[in-house]
């Protein structure tokens, strides 16, 4: 049987490597796919040897804390690729970790595939170099990247960004305020279908968690004093539990509704969102939601970054878009008055939603068109199949 494996290092290439497990698996049967992932990833059928609850980190500072558990997983999927010797190794996302393991596979003589390879445009230019020379291909997620790892002599495929495949909302308004309403839910604050929703998504990292949220509850209190028909809605990311923002919310006037799941069916019906820098700004603006990025990290990993990155932008519709598009609050910007007097424009003035919706629309554009997941899936399959028979024949 044809062996694939996946490596995933947090909650987005966990997503993502669900996703294109299950487009994997659509296009054959006789298939098996094992990896590092998280719950997604399980529940698509990936057979998950490795978890990375331990490994995810973000910032320069933040990531040498995890150093050791990192080389100390290094060594199990190193050990279990000599015994395994999958077809293809496909390694998302995660640069730190998944480079090391593909110049290892390839050194193995395994066909290593990078899908969404690492910002190298952003910095660490020669990376693309180190990953032209140890991957088969490297399947790319925007069009600007492709040219990158082109330029450094990668083979490169690009299909257009998986999301646009992913983000379907299912449910209207009335629908979504039914659901909350009913028993499912009890305990929480009734919806109001006629209120403006403000979502509230602080990232899916504890680190995030504790320096964003409480900027977001404070400016939505503000808020509501100014616009009482405003319902603020928290959305928690998939590696976020309940109990992480609960203590949080103790000290707030006003009680929010709390959800898990349904991300896109909430953001597409949502006013505005202050949302955490990451792959959410990308989601929201795909569904042409205004929205507020907020972000900070530790002072070294900041200034350590303001001296390697060269772009001004650090949200993702705005690097894509090449100019600002959405307000972006970064450090000390970040406070409860800028969220406060931003927020406020996107709720008195419509005409400002409107031009930001015009504006993401352009976005969404420049992502490519829908199928990229199975496209990418048939490569993937493909290479996979050209190696067994290889070693059929060998």
């Amino acid at each position: 049987m044809k062996h694939i494996m996946l490596i995933a290092g947090e909650a987005s290439s966990d997503f993502h490597g669900a996703c294109l497990a299950r487009e994997i698996f659509s296009l054959s049967q006789n298939i098996r796919i094992t990896g590092m992932g998280g719950q997604a990833m399980v529940k698509a059928g990936v057979e998950v040897v490795f978890g990375f609850s331990d490994l995810s980190a973000i910032g320069i500072v933040e990531v040498l804390g995890k150093i050791p558990s990192g080389f100390k997983r290094l060594e199990q999927v190193v050990a279990f690729l000599k015994e395994e010797k999958p077809e293809v190794l496909v390694v998302i996302d995660f640069p730190e970790f998944n480079i090391r393991l593909g110049k290892i596979a390839s050194n193995m003589g395994i066909t290593s595939i990078y899908y969404f390879p690492p910002t190298v445009w952003l910095w660490r230019k020669k990376r693309a170099n180190t990953i032209a020379r140890y991957f088969k291909k490297v399947i790319c997620v925007f069009p600007f990247e492709a040219e990158v790892f082109k330029n450094a002599g990668a083979k490169v495929a690009f299909f257009g960004h998986p999301l646009l495949d992913e983000i379907k909302p299912s449910r209207q308004k009335e629908m979504i305020c039914n659901d909350l309403n009913s028993g499912k839910h009890a305990g929480l604050p009734l919806f109001d279908p006629d209120s403006r929703v403000l979502g509230i998504l602080p990232g899916s990292r504890k680190g995030e968690i504790k320096r964003l949220l409480p900027v977001m509850l404070e400016a939505t209190g503000k808020l509501l004093k100014k616009f009482p028909d405003i319902q603020p809605v928290i959305v928690l990311a998939p590696t976020i539990e309940d109990r992480d923002v609960l203590p949080y919310l103790e000290s707030v006037s006003f009680k929010p509704i709390l959800l898990k799941g349904n991300t896109y069916d909430v953001l597409n019906i949502c006013h505005l969102v202050l949302i955490a820098s990451g792959t959410a700004t990308l989601e929201a603006a795909c569904l042409g939601v205004p929205m507020i990025i907020l972000y900070k990290l530790n002072w070294l990993t900041y200034l350590l970054g303001k001296l390697l990155i060269r772009i001004p932008f650090i949200g993702l519709p705005n690097i894509i878009a090449g100019k600002e598009v959405v307000p972006e609050l970064v450090q000390t910007k970040a406070s409860v008055r800028n969220v406060v007097d931003l927020a406020s424009i996107f709720l008195k003035d419509d005409h400002a939603r409107i031009i930001v919706q015009k504006n993401l629309a352009e976005v969404r554009k420049k992502l490519g068109c829908c199928g990229a997941t199975k496209k990418a899936a048939g490569l993937i399959l493909e290479m996979a199949m050209n190696n067994y028979e290889k070693g059929i024949r060998e």
